[in-house]
């Protein structure tokens, strides 16, 4: 959560409460405290209590992960999380974003092109992105010329270029 929008909330800070996550591009960035506040979706009746972790620089009011997709069940269905992200979708199509945050991603194992694999599911992220090494050692082409390469924006506001594009690879994924 961006600090400005906690104080806007009016929410209580819990001091001494930072921690070291990574983001997308495998940086390490510093939480300042966290907060408690509940939510709750237009229309419906739960209210889900959460805890958010202060982050400095932060590109939204609020990134929201694995401990508010649990609780809110809303990968549970594909009516359910089309229902609930189909607005916020329209407005990202154009956007490309990397907003993983340490632990807070549903974890998936699967197979791409045959080959066993995990994956992370970032519900923030406007894009699939594979790590180069992991791509080259599937025997995947990637194309990297200027027009494959892609700007990325990360949680703490930071960017970086993808390497590059491939395309083709068949992936099936297993929730857990």
């Amino acid at each position: 959560m961006r600090a400005t929008y906690a104080a806007e909330l009016g929410l209580n800070v819990n001091h001494g409460s930072a921690r070291d996550v990574a983001i997308g591009s495998g940086k390490r960035v510093r939480t300042l405290d966290t907060v408690h506040s509940t939510f709750q979706f237009a229309n419906e009746p739960s209210r889900h209590e959460l805890e958010f972790h202060i982050l400095p620089s932060c590109v939204h009011n609020v990134i929201l992960g694995k401990t508010f997709l649990k609780a809110t069940r809303t990968l549970s269905s594909v009516t359910k999380f089309a229902r609930r992200v189909k607005k916020r979708l329209l407005e990202w199509i154009n956007r490309r974003r990397l907003l993983f945050l340490g632990e807070s991603a549903p974890k998936f194992t699967g197979f791409i092109n045959g080959r066993a694999g995990d994956a992370l599911a970032d519900s923030g992220s406007s894009m699939l992105v594979m790590d180069e090494e992991y791509a080259r050692n599937l025997g995947l082409h990637i194309h990297v010329g200027e027009e494959y390469r892609t700007r990325l924006l990360f949680a703490d506001g930071s960017k970086a270029y993808t390497s590059g594009m491939t395309r083709g690879a068949v992936a099936i994924w297993i929730g857990r």
